[in-house]
């Protein structure tokens, strides 16, 4: 009897474990898909890539290096799933994916190796389009960025305004202006110091818009493609809570991508006079010398003020219009202050400071030259200062020490009558004090009276009491806890938290997806066909969740809240 009991029971353990080993074989299956159905991403915006794995955990790379765009894991969660009577873990990796260039490109396979084998995700054909940037395709979103240039054809080095405007609908709906980010290699972008917010009606939908002027110049003659462009504001939420956080303004981060600009750059036409020192625009020149009577060999620091409408900030300090060896030059000083700058509308001003020693008798300062090319009459423009008279007499010390010649035996860095370095002494030189002393009194060694150690002996009993206590009740609150853990949230509890139709949509499909975990959890050895429901309306709420085109202020429709409510009812059974 007992001979046929153990037969039976190893029986029922091989089959067991054949039954239980090659499911998990099966189980193994790794897979990757980009949300969105048409695999299609605007340029500039993000879409979420996803890798499941079903039968543990696996390590993906943190960021997939692809042509034409970027590839960064943003998180991971687990759940468990029943496949074939087994419960099985299924890990899903999220990545975001922004498309940087126009173009159709490749996401690659990704292989993980296991222990026996080689898994491999097939590789994911992706197209970046430009997004219709229309008002009529515009007013059907919920926000979006613009960029705007006030020309698309320049020269190199002009200064050319734009402005970067991010819109949400609704009145007020942005809050802050967290950061705004434009690139490009071929560019200089100046800051934005400004945001101007307003109200404005597009294709009669009213939106909030926050506009970030700003100028730009370009280094490189040719066809550059600017933007896409981001705006990361904080978005007021709709519904503001409830309770409490009613009276409180709850915000979220929204990153906004703008449209793309085609630019063309056309280079500087050549023959270029010497004295052209870099500026683009329209300026005027002023010329101060600091004096205007000296001795041989005296400097004379002359200040150059440029004022104009252009760019400043690639233009040099002007020269002599013609080349004298006679006078001794060293290198400017400029000062450019970011509020004197020109912003391609208003003027600007930029200080140049030059010294000038003369090294002969001259009775005048002679001109000096600025050339700039002027973009509107495509042509190059020169500047040029009246000479300034001066008296220059050959007597004075200057002069002298001019006419010294040097010591050329040690390079000429020294005069010849170079006198050697004293050595200071300070033995007849004592410290007398100034202010009246300022004694202390002795203080007397006395041992501490009785009252003195009464209080010491007072305060360490009251000190340690309130340790005890303290100490007491946290060993009696530790021990509560031990024996009283906290227990997690069911199925049944997490239905009451599914908030009711009318609510916002990703709110609802969170607490949706919540409460369908937590039911596979429980019900991990269901068989009948309640398991694939789950499934299917899971992965309904994982791809409105993370879809790159969901929108997440829309409320939740009635009928569509009645029948997920319906289909929540029935797994209560």
């Amino acid at each position: 009897m007992l001979r046929r009991l153990a037969i039976f029971l190893l029986t029922l353990f091989i089959g067991f474990a054949s039954t239980a080993q090659e499911p998990l074989g099966s189980q193994n299956i790794f897979s990757a898909e980009l949300l969105g159905g048409d695999n299609r991403i605007p340029v500039g915006e993000y879409s979420n890539l996803v890798f499941k794995f079903a039968g543990g955990d696996i390590d993906l790379p943190n960021q997939i290096e692809a042509d034409g765009l970027e590839i960064l894991q943003s998180r991971k969660q687990q759940h468990s799933l029943n496949i074939n009577g087994v419960k099985t873990f299924v890990t899903t990796h999220f990545y975001t994916v922004r498309g940087t260039e126009l173009g159709t490109f490749i996401i690659p396979a990704v292989e993980v190796p296991l222990k026996d084998a080689t898994l491999k995700s097939e590789a994911i054909q992706v197209t970046i389009y430009e997004r219709d940037n229309s008002d009529t395709a515009n007013s059907a979103r919920t926000e979006f960025g613009k960029l705007e240039l006030e020309k698309a054809e320049f020269y190199v080095n002009e200064i050319v305004p734009f402005t970067m405007t991010g819109y949400v609908r609704g009145r007020n709906s942005i809050n802050d202006v967290v950061r705004a980010q434009l690139e490009h290699e071929s560019f200089i972008f100046k800051g934005f110091r400004n945001v101007r917010t307003s109200a404005s009606e597009i294709g009669n939908t009213l939106f909030s818009e926050a506009a970030l002027p700003s100028t730009f110049f370009a280094l490189k003659p040719g066809e550059h493609r600017l933007g896409p462009g981001t705006i990361a504001v904080r978005v007021v939420e709709s519904g503001g809570g409830r309770g409490l956080s009613a009276f409180f303004t709850r915000t979220s981060l929204k990153e906004l991508a703008t449209n793309t600009v085609t630019t063309t750059v056309k280079p500087l036409p050549g023959g270029a006079p010497r004295s052209f020192t870099g500026g683009v625009g329209n300026f005027m020149i002023k010329m101060i010398p600091s004096t205007k009577e000296l001795n041989l060999g005296d400097p004379i620091s002359i200040d150059f003020e440029v004022t104009g409408v252009g760019n400043l900030r690639t233009m040099s300090a002007p020269v002599f219009s013609v080349s004298d060896k006679n006078w001794k030059t060293f290198t400017p000083a400029k000062t450019l202050n970011e509020e004197q700058d020109s912003d391609g509308i208003e003027p600007g001003t930029v200080t140049f400071s030059q010294v000038i020693i003369p090294e002969f008798e001259a009775a005048e300062i002679p001109p000096f030259e600025l050339t700039y090319f002027n973009p509107i009459s495509a042509e190059y423009v020169t500047l040029k200062t009246d000479s300034i008279p001066i008296s220059v007499t050959k007597d004075g010390s200057s002069y002298e020490a001019l006419e010294q010649p040097l010591n050329v035996s040690n390079g000429g860095s020294e005069r010849e009558t170079a006198a050697a370095q004293p050595d200071p002494k300070f033995e007849d030189m004592m410290h007398i004090r100034l202010n009246a002393p300022r004694w202390l009194a002795e203080i007397s060694p006395d041992n501490p009276g009785v009252f003195y150690i009464s209080m010491q002996i007072l305060f360490s009993v009251s000190f340690c009491t309130i340790l005890g206590f303290g100490l007491f009740r946290w060993l009696r609150q530790l021990k509560h806890q031990q024996n009283h853990p906290k227990t997690s949230t069911t199925f049944r509890q997490s239905l009451k938290r599914i908030p009711k139709d009318g609510a916002p949509k990703k709110e609802f499909y969170h607490a949706v997806s919540t409460s369908l975990t937590l039911w596979k959890d429980e019900n991990s050895e269901a068989s009948d066909k309640a398991p694939e429901v789950v499934d299917n309306l899971l992965k309904r709420c994982e791809d409105l969740l993370y879809s790159g085109e969901f929108t997440s202020d829309a409320p939740i429709a009635k009928n569509e809240a009645s029948e997920i409510h319906s289909i929540l009812r029935k797994l209560q059974r």
